[in-house]
């Protein structure tokens, strides 16, 4: 499913601007996202285009949890 966000500004936190966007509706159900939810964000490139892995806290924890796990096989 490919959909469109147009990104506008914010101030951030820390005294900074920010980008900010909003996640569409489906992809926000796809996820199982909510308001107050983190998101993981993760840059890449395949060939010669930018990705970005968007993951959230569910996921993220599996992955933290798989390297560990390659971490502890490699002592």
């Amino acid at each position: 499913m490919a959909l469109k966000s147009k990104i506008g500004t914010s101030v951030g936190g820390q005294g900074g601007k920010s980008l900010r966007t909003t996640i569409p509706v489906g992809i926000s159900e796809y996820l199982g996202v909510r308001v107050g939810d983190y998101l993981y964000w993760n840059m890449g490139q395949e060939n010669d285009t930018r990705i970005i892995i968007l993951r959230t806290k569910e996921h993220q924890i599996l992955e933290e949890e798989s390297e560990e796990k390659t971490d502890d096989s490699a002592d």
